[in-house]
Formats: C-alpha cells, structure tokens, sequence
C-alpha cells in the first residue's frame, strides 16, 4: 500500500470512538507471515482488524490462506484493492475468480485505494452481474471517508473462499442499490409512459439485443452457425450445473442465461433447430 494511503487512513480512523489503536504490525509479525497485513485495528471492545492491500492479483487461494491465517490470530479482515488492479468502470468484463471471491467477502462491495495528484482516497466498488452473470460491470459509488468500523462474522458462500470469516468493513450503505432501483424506474417510466412506446425503434433495440446474446457467446454478431453452435458446446461445458465449479443456483442462472442467448441467434437467423448442439 502506498505510504500515503496507508497514512491517510490512519488518519481517519485514529479519531473513531471505538478505535482504541490503529498502527503498522509489528516487524516480527511480519516476518511470521507471508501474507502480513499493511494496518493493525485495535477495538475498545478488545476485537482487532488486520487491513490487507491488494497491490498484485492474488488467487481465491491467498485469499483464503490469508483468511485463515487472520482467523489463528483471532482477528477480523479487511481487504483494499490498488486502483491499478481495478477495471474501466462501468465497462463489461469477465472478472476472475479472485475478485469474486474478493466482492462476496466484502459484502458485495471491493474497496480500491488510491493516490490522484498526491492526494489519498478510498472509493467503494459493485460488480454489477449482466447477462445472467455470465459478464459483470464496475460501478463506482462516492468517495469514502471512514466514520465507523463494522465487524461481523459472515457466512460466504463463494466456492474459493466459502467458509465462515471474521470480516470488516466501513459501515457504508449498499449504494449500487439505490442506483439499481433508479435505472429500472426510469426504464419503467419511458416504457409505460403514454405515447413513449411509438418513439422507440423496433430494429436498433432488437440488434443491440442481438448483439448481447452473441457477446454471451464470446462472438461478434457476424458469427457463422458453426461458430455459434461450436462456442455454445463450449461455454454449456463450463456452466452446466452438473460440471460447474460455480455454486448451483450460480451455475443454473448462468447456464439459463446462455441456452435463451442459444435461442435468440437461432430465431433471429432463421436457423432451424433440428437438434440442440
């Protein structure tokens, strides 16, 4: 974690109520781990928090070795993510397993710390699942400065890191859900307003549905039958409850996604469905 960072958020949790100390870990601590936290918290309600910087990609299994290594020492976690390792927001991606596991242990949020023109920040992020999950996007909500620390032990059921944690976080609300329940309100409004219904264009909403159902496949809209069918087999391989390292109801949703994504190409090709590939 950049010095300055790590010095800004002391800084701002020093002053808490319930925070008794918040220093670097000692050097012969950090020498005991591989794997040793940037900040050590100490609680008036006698409970510690290790703070981890994330300033390299680690894999779902450092993750839950780190996990485990927090839990012997009788203290909660709490994970920050450089900005460096942080996607455009608001772009599609397929994000790696690590920063799954990394948002489900932050109560569906990841913390990116970051350093713009000298001055330190802390910025909450949601991956938004798209498509059946198949494609996630980053949402960015507002600026971050600490005003409580909230710790619990939580169950998590992502595959890599499933398990029950001592976690913490910073007391922030679930902002994406506010943003959520605006996009579909106004989708609502322009949809069901009167006389809205005839501006809208039949043939641009039906290829930009298209195009998402061949991006589901990894493909551009111009993809052959073969192609189609060839990359389908593929990713059902990968998805299918029965063979998916994903959790059931994940995997179901997912595979769901992928067979009405099969079908939309097929209909709207004119493809005939002898049988399924």
């Amino acid at each position: 974690m950049n010095s300055k960072l790590r010095e800004w958020l002391c800084q701002q949790l020093r002053p808490l109520d319930d925070v008794r100390f918040c220093v670097p870990p000692p050097v012969a601590f950090n020498h005991a781990r591989t794997d040793s936290p940037v900040l050590r918290i100490g609680l008036w309600t006698g409970v510690f928090i290790h703070v981890h910087s994330l300033t390299a990609e680690p894999t779902a299994r450092q993750l839950r070795r780190t996990l485990q290594g927090d839990e012997e020492a009788s203290c909660a976690s709490l994970f920050i993510m450089a900005a460096a390792l942080a996607p455009q927001p608001d772009q599609t991606f397929a994000p790696p397993d690590w920063m799954l596991a990394l948002h489900s242990l932050g109560h569906e949020r990841i913390y990116v710390g970051y350093v713009r023109d000298r001055i330190p920040g802390l910025l909450p992020v949601h991956l938004e699942a798209l498509n059946g999950g198949l494609r996630h996007a980053l949402r960015c909500g507002p600026a971050l400065l600490p005003r409580r620390l909230h710790v619990g032990r939580v169950s998590i059921r992502h595959r890599s890191v499933r398990g029950f944690w001592n976690l913490a976080h910073f007391g922030d609300g679930p902002f994406w859900q506010q943003a959520t329940q605006e996009r579909f309100a106004n989708a609502r409004r322009f949809d069901e307003g009167p006389g809205q219904a005839s501006t809208r264009s039949p043939s641009v909403s039906g290829d930009d549905s298209l195009a998402r159902s061949f991006a589901l496949l990894g493909l551009e809209p111009g993809a052959a039958r073969e192609q189609v069918q060839e990359a389908w087999r593929r990713e059902a391989f990968n998805l299918h409850p029965d063979v998916s390292i994903l959790p059931t109801e994940v995997a179901e949703e997912r595979f769901r996604a992928l067979s009405e994504a099969l079908e939309h190409i097929r209909t709207a090709r004119g493809w005939k469905q002898k049988q399924r590939p």
